[in-house]
C-alpha cells in the first residue's frame, strides 16, 4: 500500500481488522462505591470463614492431643500389666519350686503368655508390612480396653520416631529379653523339679536369680513409664504452644480486618479523586498514543506515547500541532472525518502519518465522537505504531514475487510486467523483446561442485545480467538455470541481436569460484512483440521454443523465433512423448560396426550404435534423439540398456567364430556424471558374464575435461576392473593434452572429419599423422573412424594407423546380419 492509502469498506466504516487499541477510562464514581462495598463484604465474609476455620482447627487439635495423651497413658497401663504378669510368673515359679504343684506351673505359664502377647503385637507393628488388625487383637488379648486399642495402633505409627517414644520402644525390647530369661528360667526349674527333690543350695540360687530378674523388671517398668511420661509432657507443651499461636493468629486477624475495613471506608470516600488519578496515570503510561482534539484538528490533550510515535521529544510539542499537519495525504483526514461524523466511531483503520523528521509512520487508529459538556463535540482516539508490521507485509509481498536466491523477479511478476508492457506497447505502437536464457550444462556444476557452489554461480549470473540492462528493462529467474529478459522501447531488431550477443559475451567470461575459474555458456531464444505473440503466454512459449533451437544449433548462441520453430517445437514434443514410451515398448535396437586391425584386416571388435524403430518415422539414428534423451533425463536408463544389450551380443559372438571379440560402447556426458556409473558397469558385466577386458568404453574430450578430479577417479576405477578406455572424436575438443598423461586412456579414435579431408587437404593429413605419432609415443593404439575410400585406407596404413572402421569395410549392422557379415569381412578386406 502506498503512502496515504487505506482500506475502506463500502458502508463508509474504515476497517482493516487484526489489531485494536482503545482509549481506557477510569471507572465511574458509582462503580467505585459499589466496588468498595463489595470489598468490605468480602473482607467480613473472609473474617467469618477464617474464625470458623480456626475454631474447627483448634477443637480438632485439642481433641487429637487429648486422645494421644490418653493413649500414652494406655501404653503406661499396658506396661504395668506386663510388669505385673512377669512378677506373678516369677512368684508362681518360686512356689512351684517348693510345692511341685502343677497348678503353680500353669499359673506361671499363663502369666508369661501375657508378655508374649505384647511382644507379638509390637513386632507386628514394627514390621513394614505388618498387620495392624493382628496387633490390635494382641492388645485386646492382653486385656487392654477395647476403646484404647485402635488409638494405640495409630499412635504407635504416628509417634514411633519421637525421641521419647523411640526410647520407650527400646526399653520394651529389653523387656522382651527379660521375658525370654523368665521363660528360660521356668524351663530350667521345671526340669529340676521333674528330676527329683531340689537341692537346698540349688533352691537358694534359683530364688536369688528370681529376685534379680524381678529387680530388673522393676527397673524396666520405671524407665518405660518415665519415657511415656516425658512424651506426655512434650505433647501437652506442644498443645499449649499451638493454642497460643492460634489465639495470636485470631487476634492478628481481627486487627487486620479492622484495619482493612477502615482503609476501605477511607478509600470509598476518596473514590472520585482516586478515579481521576488512575485515569491520568493510565492516559500517560499507555503504550498506545491517546489524544483528544476538536473537529477542526486542534489537539487539546495527548499522552507521551503519541509524542514518541510521532518522533517528538515531549507531548507539549504535539499540542502545538494540528491533526491535519500529521497526515501524509491531507485527503485522508477529510475522508476519515466525514466517515466519523456519519458513524460516530471508527474502528481499526490504517493510515499513514508524518513523523517530526518527515519519515512516514503507519498507525492503526480507533476514533470516536463525544460531547464536551458544553454542547460541543470532541474527537477522542487512540493509535498504535504498525510500521514494522507494514514492513513485514511488504517483505512478504516482495518474497511472493521475487526469487529467494537472486532477488530477481519471479515468473509471476515477470508475466505481470510483460502483460503491462504489452498494453503500453500496443497503445504506443512500439516493439518489445523477450529473451529466454538457459545456461548450458549447468546441471554438471551442481553435480560436480555441489548445489551451494551452483547457487553462488546463479547469483553471479543474475548480477551480470542486471548490469547489462537498462533500469526500465526486467530480468527474472523463472527456473533452476533459466532466466527471462524483457526489453521495452525497441526501435530496431538489430538492437535486440546486439543485446543478445552482449549477454552471451558477458556470460562467457570466467566465474571465479573457490579460487578456481569456471566457464559457462548460454542458449538464448528471442521473440518480438507483436510479430511473435500478442500476449504474455504466447511470447514466453515462443522464446522457449527459440531457446531450444539455439541448443540444437550447438548451444552458446541465440536464435530469433520463427514460425518454423513452432512446428519444430511441436515435433520435438511429439518425439519426446514417443521417446518416453520407446524403451518399455522395445522400440530400440543396436547396430554394430566392425573395427579391423589395419595390418591383418582381422576383426578386433565392434562398436555398438543405437537406433530407434520409430512407429511413424521408421529407423532413426542417434543424432535424431540422443540429445533429446539427454535433455529429458532418459539417457542414463537408455545407456544402461545399450550396455547390457551389447555385452550380451558380445557374449554370443565370442561363443561362436570370434572368441577374442571386443565391444565398444559410447558413454554420454550425463552417464559419465552419474554417481552410480561404476556400479552399473560392474552389475551389467556380472549379469552378462562378459570379461571386463572385452569391454571398451568410449568418452569424448569434452566429457573428460568437465571435472578432472571426477574423471580421474571414475576412469581409474574402470581401468582397475580391466575395462579399456577410448578417447572418441579425438582432435575436435578444446582442452589440454595433459590428461593423456594422467588418465588411463588406452586408445585414441581420430575424428572422421580429419579422415575425410586427409586425401585432399595436407593440413588434415598432417593432423592425422601428428595424432598417430603422438599416440604411439604414449604407447596408445589409434583407430581411424569414417574410412570410406581406399585412398584413405592406404594413407592411414602408410602413417602407421593401428585400427580402422568405416563404410569401406562395413556399415553398422543389425544383430541378425552381424555374425555373417563379420565372417565375410574378417581377414578378407584388402586395400
Amino acid at each position: 500500500m502506498s503512502d496515504g492509502e487505506s482500506g475502506r469498506r463500502g458502508d463508509g466504516r474504515i476497517q482493516t481488522g487484526g489489531e485494536t487499541a482503545a482509549l481506557a477510562a477510569a471507572p465511574a464514581p458509582g462503580v467505585s462505591e459499589a466496588r468498595a462495598t463489595q470489598s468490605i463484604n468480602r473482607t467480613v465474609g473472609l473474617l467469618v470463614a477464617l474464625f470458623a476455620a480456626v475454631a474447627v482447627g483448634s477443637v480438632s487439635i485439642v481433641s487429637f492431643g487429648l486422645r494421644t495423651m490418653s493413649t500414652f497413658r494406655a501404653y503406661a497401663s499396658a506396661e504395668s500389666r506386663w510388669s505385673k504378669s512377669q512378677k506373678d510368673a516369677l512368684l508362681a515359679l518360686a512356689r512351684f519350686l517348693d510345692t511341685r504343684d502343677p497348678h503353680d506351673d500353669e499359673a506361671f505359664r499363663a502369666a508369661v503368655a501375657v508378655g508374649d502377647v505384647y511382644r507379638r503385637a509390637r513386632l507386628e507393628l514394627e514390621r513394614p508390612d505388618g498387620d495392624d488388625a493382628e496387633a490390635a487383637r494382641g492388645f485386646l488379648a492382653a486385656r487392654n480396653h477395647p476403646d484404647e486399642v485402635e488409638t494405640m495402633v495409630a499412635v504407635f505409627h504416628q509417634f514411633r520416631h519421637n525421641e521419647h517414644i523411640d526410647r520407650a520402644l527400646a526399653i520394651w525390647r529389653q523387656g522382651d529379653a527379660l521375658l525370654d530369661e523368665v521363660q528360660g528360667l521356668g524351663d530350667r526349674v521345671r526340669a529340676e523339679v521333674a528330676a527329683g527333690p531340689v537341692d537346698p543350695a540349688r533352691r537358694t540360687a534359683t530364688l536369688r536369680e528370681i529376685d534379680q530378674i524381678n529387680a530388673r523388671i522393676n527397673d524396666t517398668t520405671e524407665r518405660f513409664a518415665s519415657n511415656i511420661g516425658q512424651a506426655t509432657r512434650w505433647l501437652r507443651g506442644l498443645l499449649v504452644k499451638t493454642i497460643a499461636v492460634v489465639t495470636l493468629l485470631v487476634t492478628a486477624l481481627a486487627v487486620w480486618v479492622s484495619w482493612r475495613v477502615g482503609r476501605l471506608l477511607k478509600a470509598h470516600e476518596r473514590s472520585l479523586t482516586t478515579s481521576e488519578r488512575r485515569y491520568r496515570l493510565l492516559f500517560e503510561r499507555n503504550l498506545a498514543g491517546l489524544y483528544r482534539s476538536t473537529l477542526d484538528g486542534r489537539i487539546l490533550e495527548c499522552n507521551s506515547a503519541l509524542a514518541r510515535i510521532l518522533g517528538y521529544p515531549a507531548r507539549e510539542d504535539v499540542l502545538e500541532l494540528n491533526m491535519h499537519e500529521l497526515h501524509l495525504d491531507p485527503e485522508d483526514r477529510e475522508v476519515t472525518l466525514a466517515a466519523l461524523l456519519q458513524q460516530k466511531f471508527l474502528v481499526n483503520y490504517e493510515i499513514g502519518l508524518r513523523r517530526r523528521d518527515g519519515s512516514p509512520v503507519w498507525v492503526l487508529v480507533n476514533e470516536s465522537l463525544l460531547e464536551d459538556g458544553a454542547g460541543g463535540t470532541l474527537l477522542e482516539g487512540s493509535l498504535i505504531d504498525i510500521t514494522e508490521r507494514k514492513r513485514a507485509e511488504e517483505q512478504s509481498h516482495h518474497q511472493a514475487y521475487h526469487d529467494a536466491l537472486t532477488d530477481l523477479p519471479n515468473r509471476i511478476l515477470f508475466h505481470d510486467r510483460l502483460s503491462l508492457a504489452i498494453l503500453h506497447a500496443h497503445r504506443r505502437k512500439q516493439i518489445l523483446a523477450v529473451m529466454f536464457i538457459d545456461l548450458d550444462h549447468f546441471k554438471n556444476v551442481n553435480d560436480t561442485l555441489g548445489h551451494t557452489a551452483g547457487d553462488e554461480v546463479l547469483v553471479a549470473v543474475a548480477e551480470r545480467l542486471k548490469s547489462c540492462l537498462r533500469e526500465e528493462d526486467t530480468v527474472a529467474r523463472v527456473g533452476g538455470d533459466e532466466f527471462l529478459v524483457l526489453l521495452s522501447g525497441i526501435t530496431r531488431d538489430s538492437d535486440v541481436g546486439a543485446m543478445a550477443r552482449k549477454l552471451l559475451k558477458i556470460l562467457a567470461e570466467p566465474f571465479t569460484l573457490k579460487k578456481r575459474e569456471l566457464f559457462l555458456s548460454a542458449s538464448i531464444g528471442v521473440g518480438l512483440y507483436p510479430n511473435d505473440g500478442t500476449d504474455a503466454e504466447t511470447l514466453v512459449a515462443n522464446v522457449d521454443t527459440a531457446m531450444y533451437r539455439a541448443k540444437e544449433a550447438g548451444r552458446n548462441n541465440f536464435q530469433f523465433f520463427t514460425p518454423h520453430m513452432q512446428e519444430a517445437s511441436q515435433e520435438r514434443a511429439h518425439l519426446e512423448s514417443g521417446l518416453r514410451r520407446a524403451l518399455p515398448r522395445d522400440e530400440f535396437t543396436l547396430h554394430y560396426q566392425p573395427i579391423l586391425e589395419m595390418s591383418s584386416r582381422r576383426v578386433l571388435g565392434v562398436e555398438a550404435l543405437v537406433r530407434w524403430n520409430h512407429p511413424e518415422r521408421g529407423l532413426l539414428g542417434p543424432k535424431e534423439f540422443i540429445g533429446l534423451a539427454e535433455d529429458v533425463g532418459l539417457i542414463v536408463t537408455l545407456g544402461e540398456w545399450i550396455l547390457r544389450r551389447s555385452c550380451r551380443e558380445a557374449i554370443r559372438l565370442r561363443a561362436g567364430a570370434f572368441p577374442d571379440l571386443r565391444v565398444a560402447v559410447n558413454l554420454s556426458p550425463r552417464q559419465f556424471q552419474d554417481k552410480d556409473l561404476v556400479w552399473i558397469v560392474q552389475r551389467v558385466l556380472a549379469e552378462t558374464g562378459l570379461p571386463p577386458a572385452c569391454l571398451d568404453l568410449e568418452i569424448t574430450e569434452s566429457i573428460a575435461m568437465q571435472n578432472l578430479s571426477l574423471t580421474g577417479e571414475v576412469l581409474g576405477e574402470l581401468a582397475r576392473m580391466g575395462i579399456r578406455i577410448s578417447m572418441d572424436d579425438f582432435g575436435t575438443g578444446h582442452s589440454s593434452l595433459n590428461y593423456l598423461k594422467h588418465f588411463p586412456i588406452h586408445r585414441l579414435k581420430i575424428d572422421r572429419s580429419f579422415v575425410a579431408g586427409m586425401t585432399r587437404d595436407d593440413r588434415d593429413r598432417s593432423i592425422v599423422a601428428a595424432i598417430i605419432s603422438m599416440a604411439h609415443n604414449l604407447s596408445l593404439r589409434v583407430t581411424a573412424e569414417g574410412v570410406e575410400a581406399p585412398a584413405q585406407a592406404e594413407m592411414l596404413a602408410a602413417l602407421g594407423c593401428d585400427d580402422v572402421q568405416g563404410f569401406l569395410f562395413a556399415p553398422p549392422l543389425p544383430e541378425p546380419l552381424l555374425e555373417e557379415r563379420l565372417a565375410a569381412v574378417d581377414g578378407v578386406a584388402r586395400v
